[in-house]
């Protein structure tokens, strides 16, 4: 029964209960934005490498991220979610996650475990032959995305952030961003006109009659 939250797959070799979905939520965790902002970079830079055919599956992305956030990130403090961030950038490459071992004729081989089937191995088709490329291009890209992480955390100004962001995400998930930034901290020109009203004192209300005010020292006095 749907409203109980479970239900049974019986068109299948054996039984399997499917969780019900997580509930929406306006707040993304760490983690989703991780995820999502990772992606993002992802398309981009295959798209600018003219391997958007050949980019990392998403499910291997997420996997990797997933496993990173449990081992070096589940149950520790963070001063921002960008450090968090920061932390799984450090790792999307990590080889205790994303294994590589060599064969008897000196061939990497990689293998990325599915934490939900037992044996699978997500990046198998790196393995194979014609593929080693799709492994060169997801090192390229882990490098080039560590470097936008560490570069993006000692950048200060937004006339700095926005080009590099715009670069790596693209300007059409950029520009909207810092649009609705610059509007919320340049109030427009009615938010900024002191009124006087002998009924309520100084207020922005434009029905109060407008007088002018005498300046003032730093200390207070006339």
């Amino acid at each position: 029964d749907l409203s109980e939250g479970k239900i049974a797959l019986f068109n299948c070799a054996r039984t399997v209960t499917v969780d019900p979905l997580p509930e929406e939520t306006l707040m993304k965790t760490p983690l989703q934005r991780g995820v999502q902002f990772t992606k993002r970079h992802r398309d981009i830079w295959f798209s600018n490498h003219d391997a958007l055919d050949r980019r990392t599956p998403s499910i291997v992305l997420t996997t990797i991220l997933w496993q990173g956030y449990e081992r070096f990130i589940l149950g520790k403090t963070f001063p921002s979610i960008f450090s968090v961030i920061e932390t799984m950038a450090a790792h999307i490459d990590d080889s205790s996650i994303l294994q590589v071992t060599t064969d008897h004729q000196g061939a990497a081989r990689y293998f990325l475990a599915n934490p939900t089937v037992p044996g699978e191995n997500l990046v198998a088709r790196w393995n194979e032959a014609g593929r080693e490329r799709e492994a060169a291009e997801f090192y390229a890209w882990a490098k080039d995305f560590k470097t936008l992480v560490r570069s993006l955390s000692k950048t200060e100004g937004m006339f700095r952030l926005q080009p590099m962001l715009r670069e790596a995400l693209g300007k059409d998930a950029v520009d909207p961003v810092f649009k609705r930034i610059t509007a919320a901290v340049h109030p427009n020109s009615d938010r900024t006109r002191l009124r006087f009203s002998s009924g309520a004192g100084i207020t922005t209300s434009a029905s109060a009659a407008a007088v002018p005010l005498s300046f003032h020292t730093f200390d207070g006095s006339p």
